[in-house]
């Protein structure tokens, strides 16, 4: 699912508000950044039962538009969930 514009909003201030470096980290470019469409989702992986469940931690991916580094940031304290 896209992000909604309330989303990207919340996003973009709280990466002003935090004071979050438009230089990349890996290259140093600073052409800045293609925000992802929507927020990854990742699984919780039980290796003792060898299953992999939904997770409830989701992330903001920016990625560098020179050399594709990403920067994952945790999205429930951006949104306040």
């Amino acid at each position: 699912m896209s992000l909604t514009k309330k989303q990207s909003k919340a996003l973009a201030k709280w990466l002003r508000d935090h004071d979050v470096r438009s230089t990349c980290p890996a290259c140093g470019s600073d052409t800045g950044w293609n925000i992802h469409d929507s927020i990854l989702a990742g699984l919780d992986l039980d290796l003792k039962e060898k299953k992999a469940k939904p997770s409830s931690f989701g992330c903001f991916a920016l990625v560098c538009k020179h050399c594709q580094y990403t920067m994952l940031f945790a999205a429930a304290p951006i949104l306040g969930t």
